[in-house]
């Protein structure tokens, strides 16, 4: 029994969160006057945020403790402890960030930050999950959420819309991971990871009968087509663009952040599994994936005209990048794979809280639109510059953060022999800055009479903005303890 220890951080979110479920709804039904309902939906928030606070300290207290339980189900080793503290920090930031949002747009239902947390719940899961049952468990207990918090603001034809599609379309992806789940099963006799993992390691793949191997191998591609659809990588993306423009801002900003780690630490997972055995398929399946999803990620956002729309190609495109990287699994690639990630969730989480800031300070109207922000700079110069800095390290210039991330996929491919894929990649990422670029010129030198005057975003998140703005600049200067602590990270994982 004390090997559930190392479950701790699970079970303590679960039971907190049945507790704010019932203290919610028993206080929220006997106050109904709307001010007391705003004040424990802040509550609700605040709790929210203690209970992720405390979460990642009884991850890191744990960090010496490893375990697999329930019948080889479910794992807890290294490199789920790291990738679960990251996912609790960045929904920390997220929720935290999503406070003044939810008031400026009168979203008082406090059971939407439940659902988030219990999809915090089940991004848990899939990083410890070590079996195809306890992936697919974790993987619809996350959807499941994410479909009702896309609709949250249901009195808005383009949230019930943006619902509808993403209901339908995991739906089918969990039909198809479910179908490539069942036919594995089907061709090994096994769920579970390891002994997945010792089947494809001591037995010759190449000695099962003709219809077996191929059955084996569909299913891999299945699986691996049910979980790209859940990051949006190319052709499984059409979901994204249209859920992140119909559902609140504040949660297709946690979309566009949180699950993607979940998801990461999963496909790693997995090609522990198969990637040596299945070498040659699997790298040119993830190789025209990621070619794709960079192409489409950066064309399709050119002539978008919604700032979510563009920040929706600008993660398919950041996902391209990060799934090159997975075309092999060496230390050089864990390395780029884990800082990329945490480059992409500073630069995307200062993007998404500036864009979630920008409103009229008329009629505190949420901007959407690039028009909206046509001579930005003369409202808010600050913001201005704080936005111009987060693009610049999205587009990947130096020195800023963001192009060192890239620089880590370039170099990576380049050590592979793979000159004609790091060349063409450079290329597109040239091509990615006409998208920034323009949002650059239109908040510096459009000419207009009247432009819009924004509100101030507050004094403890302009602080945060300005530390993450600090990590984009400054990081060129003093890069040796951060490459460090991710080397011992590294070296912490493959141990």
């Amino acid at each position: 029994m004390i090997h559930f220890l190392v479950l701790n951080c699970e079970i303590y979110i679960l039971l907190h969160l049945l507790k704010l479920l019932i203290i919610g709804v028993i206080v929220q039904s006997s106050l109904i006057e709307l001010k007391y309902r705003i004040l424990i939906f802040r509550i609700i928030i605040n709790f929210s945020c203690l209970i992720l606070g405390f979460g990642m300290f009884i991850i890191y207290k744990g960090f010496t403790y490893e375990a697999i339980l329930l019948n080889y189900s479910i794992v807890c080793d290294h490199f789920s402890f790291y990738f679960k503290f990251m996912t609790l920090l960045t929904s920390f930031l997220v929720i935290m960030f999503c406070t003044d949002y939810c008031e400026d747009e009168n979203i008082k239902s406090f059971e939407h930050i439940i659902l988030i947390l219990f999809s915090i719940l089940g991004l848990l899961t899939i990083i410890s999950c070590f079996d195809l049952v306890t992936m697919y468990l974790g993987l619809e207990l996350q959807s499941l959420c994410f479909y009702i918090l896309t609709n949250v603001k249901f009195y808005s034809d383009f949230a019930v819309e943006a619902g509808l599609k993403y209901f339908i379309i995991g739906a089918l992806s969990a039909g198809i991971l479910l179908y490539g789940c069942s036919l594995l099963y089907g061709g090994t006799g096994v769920t579970s990871f390891l002994d997945l993992t010792i089947l494809f390691y001591t037995v010759d793949v190449h000695i099962f009968l003709y219809y077996q191997y191929y059955m084996i191998l569909l299913g891999i591609f299945l699986i691996y087509i049910g979980i790209l659809f859940k990051i949006g990588i190319v052709p499984f993306h059409m979901w994204v663009s249209d859920i992140y423009q119909g559902a609140p801002s504040h949660i297709s900003f946690f979309f566009a952040v949180v699950p993607q780690i979940s998801i990461i630490s999963l496909l790693l997972r997995l090609n522990n599994i198969f990637i040596y055995i299945f070498l040659k398929p699997l790298f040119w399946f993830f190789m025209i994936l990621s070619l794709l999803t960079i192409i489409v990620g950066t064309i399709g956002a050119i002539y978008q005209t919604k700032i979510k729309r563009i920040l929706a190609f600008s993660g398919i495109n950041n996902m391209g990048y990060i799934l090159t990287m997975i075309l092999t699994l060496n230390i050089e690639s864990m390395y780029g794979i884990i800082f990329y990630m945490i480059v992409y969730n500073i630069t995307t989480i200062t993007l998404w809280v500036l864009f979630m800031s920008f409103r009229d300070i008329s009629n505190l109207a949420p901007i959407e639109d690039i028009k909206d922000i046509m001579l930005l700079y003369k409202s808010n110069k600050y913001l201005t510059i704080l936005f111009f800095i987060a693009l610049f390290s999205n587009m990947g210039i130096p020195p800023m953060l963001g192009f060192f991330g890239k620089l880590f996929v370039i170099l990576n491919l380049w050590k592979l022999q793979m000159y004609f894929f790091a060349l063409f990649l450079i290329l597109l990422n040239s091509l990615a800055v006409i998208y920034y670029l323009r949002l650059l010129k239109i908040m510096y030198s459009t000419t207009l009479d009247k432009w819009i005057c924004i509100k101030d975003i507050g004094e403890w998140k302009a602080n945060f903005l300005i530390l993450f703005v600090y990590l984009n600049i400054f990081f060129i200067f003093y890069p040796n303890y951060f490459l460090i602590l991710i080397h011992n990270i590294v070296i912490i994982v493959f141990s």
